[in-house]
């Protein structure tokens, strides 16, 4: 048996010297083992050989992006020139794989020094995604990206695709209507005339959904709130959520709601936009908060007694 044994090793150590092969022996005679066992042991590495082998490998280290940091490969082999080929085998990869481009190219890089903060942001959060590292360099323009170069690349695209949205977004208008005399304040408060088409729409909506109070009220004035950068903020935000809420059907970004205060909050509300400082304190019912009715009737519950309440549209 033990011949047979050493032919088939010897074969497979001819043939495969990478590879491992285990040998489930049961020997009946001591003499018949202990002769395997040596003759096995012939082929085998001196531990002592391989530790010496180890202390005086290279390391090849490869720079990486989070969240992996730095990757350590460690080449073992045999013989030093092997290893040494086998590293230098690596670090050409590594160079043709690790790229670093840029938007010098772009037609729209002079948009780089233009974007916001909010935009920076999200280049930083795709880049992540994208396993890359970008580097912003706002004064010449341009945008440093590091990364293997599959990634790399559609990380520049995605950028090209922020910078195009930039371009070709339409500012913001305001109202047409809107009293453009003091567009420079922060805020104007336009009371409408009564005949107006505006106004009796207002009028028309808070009358048919009051209820009950609809025979003890008398509308004194309806005030128009002028407030360009609210609304600026206000269609900004009107806008994103209409783009992440794309369906196969349609869907109500917006509503016309109530919310009846005290005198004091209605111009905070207007300079500064709802607060839970100054709003909710009537109702808590579901925790401190800006709460909003569909009717006119459940917000008039809440206005303020003391002077006839302000509606402003």
């Amino acid at each position: 048996m033990i011949e047979t044994v050493l032919t088939c090793l010897n074969t497979y150590h001819r043939f495969s010297t990478e590879k491992r092969v285990k040998f489930v022996i049961h020997p009946t005679d001591s003499t018949v083992y202990q002769a395997f066992m040596e003759e096995l042991a012939r082929y085998q590495p001196q531990p002592s050989a391989i530790l010496q082998q180890r202390k005086v490998l290279p390391k090849v280290v490869i720079p990486s992006h989070e969240p992996a940091g730095e990757i350590t490969v460690e080449v073992i082999g045999f013989k030093d020139d092997d290893v040494q080929n086998a590293v230098k085998l690596l670090l050409r990869d590594v160079d043709q794989c690790l790229v670093t481009c840029d938007m010098k190219l772009s037609p729209l890089r002079e948009l780089v020094s233009e974007l916001t903060q909010a935009e920076v942001d999200n280049i930083y959060k795709m880049s992540r995604s994208c396993n890359t590292e970008v580097t912003f360099k706002l004064e010449d323009n341009d945008i440093l990206i590091e990364g293997l170069q599959a990634d790399a690349f559609s990380m520049r695209d995605e950028i090209q695709q922020v910078l195009h949205r930039k371009a070709t977004a339409v500012p913001l208008g305001l109202p047409s209507h809107w009293e453009d005399e003091h567009m420079d304040t922060d805020l104007l408060m336009v009371a409408l005339h009564s005949h107006s088409s505006e106004y009796q729409r207002v009028k028309t909506k808070f009358l048919e959904t009051s209820g009950a109070y609809s025979r003890r009220l008398s509308i004194s004035e309806i005030l128009r709130v002028q407030n360009a950068t609210l609304y600026q903020q206000f269609e900004a935000q009107k806008e994103k959520i209409a783009n992440d809420m794309i369906t196969d059907w349609p869907v109500t970004v917006g509503r016309e709601l109530w919310h009846g205060t005290d005198c004091d909050s209605v111009t905070k509300i207007c300079t500064y936009e709802f607060n839970r400082s100054y709003c909710g304190k009537n109702a808590t019912v579901y925790g401190k908060g800006s709460y909003f009715s569909t009717t006119s009737e459940y917000s008039i519950q809440y206005c303020s007694q003391s002077q006839p309440p302000s509606l402003s549209s």
